[in-house]
C-alpha cells in the first residue's frame, strides 16, 4: 500500500506565485498518490437504477421499414416465377401484386443501402450487450435469441426480452 500524501504537503501544492503550475505538476508527480477508480453496484442490483431502453419512434419505424423491404425482396423471385407460370397475377393478393409492380423500386432501395438492417440490428444488440455488461452479466448465450427476435420483429417481444434481463 502506497502512502498517501499528508495534508500539510497537499497545502504546498496550491497555486501561488511562488509555485507556478509546472512546479505543482512536478510535486504531484513525485508524491505519486495512489488512486483506484472502482464501481461497485449495489447488492440489490441495478434494475432500479437503470432507465428502460428508450426506443425512439423513428428508429422503430426504420426497423419496420427495412424488415418489410427485406421480406418483399425475398418474395420477388417467387412471385415472378408464379407470374411466369400462370401468365396472370390477378389471382394474387393485392399486397403481392404491389410487390410485383414495385419490384424495381424495392431492388434499387436495397442496392443503395445494403447493410442498413444489419446496422439497426447491431445498434439494438450493442445496447443489450452494453446494458448487461454494466450489470456484470454475460449475455453471449442470449444473443441468438435476440437475433431471432430482431429478425421476426415484434416490439412487445423485444421489450419483454430486455425487461427479462433487468
Amino acid at each position: 500500500m502506497r502512502p498517501t500524501p499528508s495534508l500539510s504537503r497537499a497545502r504546498e501544492w496550491t497555486l501561488s506565485p511562488a509555485h507556478p503550475p509546472c512546479c505543482l505538476a512536478r510535486a504531484a508527480g513525485t508524491a505519486s498518490p495512489f488512486v483506484t477508480p472502482a464501481h461497485r453496484p449495489p447488492p440489490t442490483g441495478l434494475s432500479g437504477h437503470l432507465p428502460p431502453p428508450a426506443w425512439p419512434p423513428l428508429f422503430l419505424a426504420a426497423c419496420r421499414y427495412q424488415l418489410s423491404l427485406n421480406h418483399k425482396a425475398k418474395l420477388i423471385d417467387s412471385l415472378n416465377e408464379v407470374q411466369m407460370q400462370d401468365n396472370d397475377a390477378s389471382f394474387l393478393a393485392p399486397e403481392y401484386r404491389d410487390i410485383l409492380q414495385q419490384q424495381e423500386l424495392i431492388r434499387r432501395e436495397l442496392r443503395e443501402q445494403p447493410g442498413r438492417l444489419q446496422f439497426l440490428h447491431g445498434v439494438v444488440t450493442d445496447l443489450y450487450v452494453d446494458q448487461n455488461k454494466f450489470k456484470g452479466n454475460s449475455v453471449a448465450a442470449k444473443l441468438p435469441q435476440l437475433q431471432h427476435l430482431l429478425n421476426n420483429y415484434s416490439l412487445d417481444a423485444l421489450l419483454q426480452f430486455f425487461d427479462a434481463s433487468r
